[in-house]
């Protein structure tokens, strides 16, 4: 099983890979009417985070940030039948979600149960990660709904130069704190402008 950090940092790197990929995407519609992009933004989000997910997960197993950090999903338990759940979940849950809250006057806000089936979303997230806290997991309600869990792919190599420099700066500056206070810095100017007189 991968470390829970690993698998929080995979999770943060999809978000910030697919925000960066649509917002580069969506640049490109820039020169078409403006109604479109108006019209159509959720739609093309849905679309580019299906295809994102898509040709991540079935390629590699993985997403691209668990692929980055060298982690991806359990191949037993990723059948053809979980992998097309895992990114109708995915990208339908964000998809509803934008939709119910975004400010535009549509069908889809007159809809009270949409609502409901919202904030009982957020709560079984937040609840999700409490125990994904705890158990260390599943760190999405989709993986947890899915039963799929991650794998390291690779052994884990832990680097000490960046923890030995911590330590060297930390050692360093209690020096200082504990050696400044004790100089006389009034007779150290003063014998300062003596040499240079």
């Amino acid at each position: 099983m991968a470390p829970r950090v690993t698998m929080l940092d995979a999770h943060v790197l999809d978000d910030h890979i697919s925000k960066i990929f649509i917002g580069q995407t969506l640049k490109v519609f820039k020169f078409l009417p403006s109604w479109i992009l108006n019209n159509c933004e959720s739609e093309i989000n849905v679309i580019l985070q299906f295809l994102l997910t898509y040709y991540s997960v079935t390629k590699a197993k993985a997403t691209f940030g668990q692929q980055l950090l060298g982690i991806r999903f359990n191949p037993d338990q990723l059948t053809d039948t979980k992998l097309v759940l895992f990114q109708l979940f995915t990208t339908g849950a964000e998809y509803i979600q934008s939709k119910v809250e975004s400010p535009s006057k549509n069908f889809i806000n007159n809809i009270n149960i949409l609502h409901l089936v919202v904030d009982v979303f957020k709560v079984a997230s937040f609840l999700n990660f409490l125990l994904f806290l705890q158990q260390g997991k599943y760190p999405t309600l989709t993986q947890r709904l899915l039963s799929l869990s991650q794998e390291s792919t690779r052994k884990r190599n832990i680097e000490y130069t960046y923890m030995t420099r911590e330590l060297l700066w930390h050692g360093f500056s209690e020096l200082l704190l504990f050696t400044l206070p004790l100089i006389n810095y009034q007779s150290l100017k003063h014998k300062i402008f003596r040499l240079m007189r």
